[in-house]
């Protein structure tokens, strides 16, 4: 009884399924999309004067041209443009690049993103990762002078991607949607990986929400006024532009990003015309100023037997079916990083953190994908005729996967090391045992728990305190009455050869006396909506000034 109540108490209504996360929902392979004339008026819906000649939401393509160019580093790679087939230019770049330790095409990139795009809002991008970022300098350590240069060669329609004589890949045209399959290939010049083999490629271009025309102004109904709430429940409501909490109340972060009400009465998702411009979750709205951009496709690993990877999820290392006859579970396994309190064990829920890392493993060979993408992300899983099929949807961004070729699981963990780094060196006390709570409510209690260890000889290393330490959840802070000698506290400790860890989460309270909120406010550090929006008008202005 213990344990069916313990399952009973996690409110899976707090976190999303795939119906309802409208990106999902709409590209879902297991749902029958409706026809792109039909989905160019469902995307008019929102918008009465529509989005004039968008080719619904995710164009068809050809492909065009394929040819090798000047890569990253210098060294060559093969580019490729895919046309879509729309009244307006709109055409796609697909950049396959190789990199290898040894040499050897060890490792291939393959990125996707628009070469031209006449439907986007002037100044809008979209979010990806190069060498020459900063932000790819700080976690990518494969650097430019590893990078392998690649040939191609017309073999009758099918463009053979070569790497010192050898094959690595193909690329043909196909009728599918995307208008493209890659395979990757192995030692023996057998596909290990197929990308878009089974045509479910997405990739929801750019578009401008025109303005609904206005409205001949109504007499407004009489309304008997509202009694004004309390100071008090007008606190409680308090909600930044992103639609995070702040600390104003005692709620704890384990709902969705920390944002959702335990009242999730909204629809869930139903047709394409759902969420296209802004969504609607526990309380918090999504706006979404470009309309909807996700990007995904199928990637089928043949003779593969299993497939581990894509952490952390409360299940089974060897990943579980989530869509075909028989399947496992009915929603896919989710990419979304949130602070779970209760979490379902055997499902497919995201937890804590998300590593877009995939492991398909055969009787003759392992291979590794790497999905490159940071928005929230949805991957099913199947099993195929010929191996293990996946598809993965992510909200935003651009197409940028990684192919690991092994052929071994060790291959595949010096390639990700050559990829990511290595793990640094932990300091000793690291790796200890942590004790850690919500929460120890002041130090006669740290000292208790802390004595019962020893009691107990059970040894440990290191003690946290969660945001009850703090004078009424101001990180950076002591509450001085439950916390007043902080400093004897982990001189205590320490005589013990034990660490205090006090944790900081990345919400701040907004208040006019506390120095951290209002340094952030004055100094303009806060990741905002409004100064998004403030960059995305300026970028258009000046763009336009330089186009006269």
């Amino acid at each position: 009884m213990l344990v069916v109540g313990t399952c009973l108490a996690v409110d899976r209504g707090k976190f999303r399924t795939c119906s309802q996360s409208a990106f999902c929902a709409r590209n879902r392979p297991t749902a029958t999309p409706p026809p792109q004339d039909q989905q160019q008026e469902q995307a008019q819906a929102e918008s009465p004067q529509g989005v004039e000649k968008n080719a619904g939401l995710t164009a068809p393509y050809a492909l065009g041209e394929v040819v090798e160019k000047s890569g990253e580093g210098g060294s060559r790679a093969v580019w490729a443009s895919l046309v879509g087939k729309t009244e307006r230019p709109l055409v796609l770049g697909m950049n396959v690049a190789a990199y290898g330790t040894t040499g050897e095409a060890e490792i291939l990139r393959l990125t996707m993103s628009e070469e031209r795009d006449d439907f986007a809002p002037v100044g809008a991008k979209r979010f990806g990762v190069g060498f020459d970022s900063q932000l790819a300098s700080s976690f990518l350590t494969l650097k430019e002078d590893l990078a392998v240069p690649l040939s191609v060669v017309n073999d009758k329609g099918v463009f053979r991607i070569m790497a010192g004589g050898n094959t690595v890949a193909t690329l043909e045209a196909t009728l599918k949607s995307g208008g493209f399959t890659l395979n990757v290939t192995g030692a023996k010049n057998d596909p290990v990986v197929s990308l878009n083999s089974k045509g479910q490629f997405v990739f929801e271009h750019l578009r401008e929400k025109l303005e609904e025309p206005q409205k001949p102004l109504e007499q407004p109904e009489q309304k008997e006024p509202e009694p004004e709430k309390p100071a008090e429940d007008i606190a409680g409501e308090v909600v930044d532009e992103l639609g995070v909490m702040f600390e104003n109340e005692e709620v704890r972060p384990e709902d969705e990003a920390g944002m959702l009400s335990s009242d999730n009465k909204q629809p869930a998702p139903t047709g394409t015309n759902e969420g296209l411009w802004s969504e609607y979750f526990g309380g918090h709205t999504d706006s979404k100023p470009h309309g909807p951009t996700a990007v995904g496709m199928d990637i089928s690993f043949p003779g593969a037997k299993h497939v581990y990877g894509i952490p952390e999820h409360a299940a089974e290392f060897d990943l579980k079916t989530t869509t075909g006859t028989g399947s496992v579970y009915k929603d896919p396994y989710r990419m979304f990083n949130l602070d779970v309190f209760e979490y379902i064990v055997d499902d497919p829920m995201a937890l804590y953190g998300s590593i877009p890392l995939m492991i398909a493993h055969s009787p003759t060979h392992s291979v590794g994908v790497l999905w490159l993408n940071p928005s929230e992300t949805w991957v099913d899983v199947a099993d195929g005729s010929s191996g293990k099929e996946t598809w993965w949807i992510s909200e935003s961004g651009i197409v940028d996967v990684f192919i690991l070729r092994g052929p071994t699981p060790k291959d595949i963990f010096e390639q990700v090391a050559a990829l990511l780094g290595t793990t640094p060196i932990p300091p000793l006390f690291a790796l200890g045992y942590h004790q850690c709570r919500w929460n120890y409510k002041d130090e006669p209690d740290v000292k208790q728990v802390d004595n019962d260890f020893d009691k107990y000889y059970i040894p440990y290393d290191v003690i946290w305190l969660d945001i009850e330490h703090t004078n009424g959840k101001r990180y950076f802070t002591w509450d001085e009455h439950k916390f007043p000698t902080p400093e004897l506290m982990q001189d205590h400790l320490a005589s013990k050869g034990r660490k205090l860890v006090t944790i900081v989460d990345p919400h701040i309270k907004r208040d006019s006396n506390y120095w951290i909120h209002t340094e952030a406010t004055e100094k303009d550090l806060y990741v905002s909506r409004t100064r998004k929006l403030k960059q995305l008008t300026d970028s258009r202005v000046q763009l336009m000034a330089g186009l006269h």
